[in-house]
């Protein structure tokens, strides 16, 4: 089973969004914050944080309503 025209065409808006320099490196601070929390607990097997839609402008792809930074521990079961 494929991706749709339309399933394409969000995915496409949002791998745009996330390459734009300024989003790009909002999200490399929040992915490092995550992942600090992450190591900082040796119980968990995964963090996690939502990152506002107000950080990708007004661009949002009609139908997302949220957005997440996981970060998952390695190696596990």
């Amino acid at each position: 089973m494929g991706v749709s025209e339309k399933e394409r065409a969000v995915l496409e808006s949002l791998d745009s969004l996330v390459r734009r320099s300024e989003i790009r490196a909002a999200l490399d601070v929040i992915a490092a914050r995550v992942e600090r929390r992450l190591e900082a607990d040796q119980s968990s097997l995964l963090a996690w944080e939502p990152i506002p839609l107000s950080l990708y402008g007004e661009t949002v792809p009609r139908g997302i309503r949220s957005s997440w930074v996981f970060v998952l521990r390695a190696s596990t079961v």
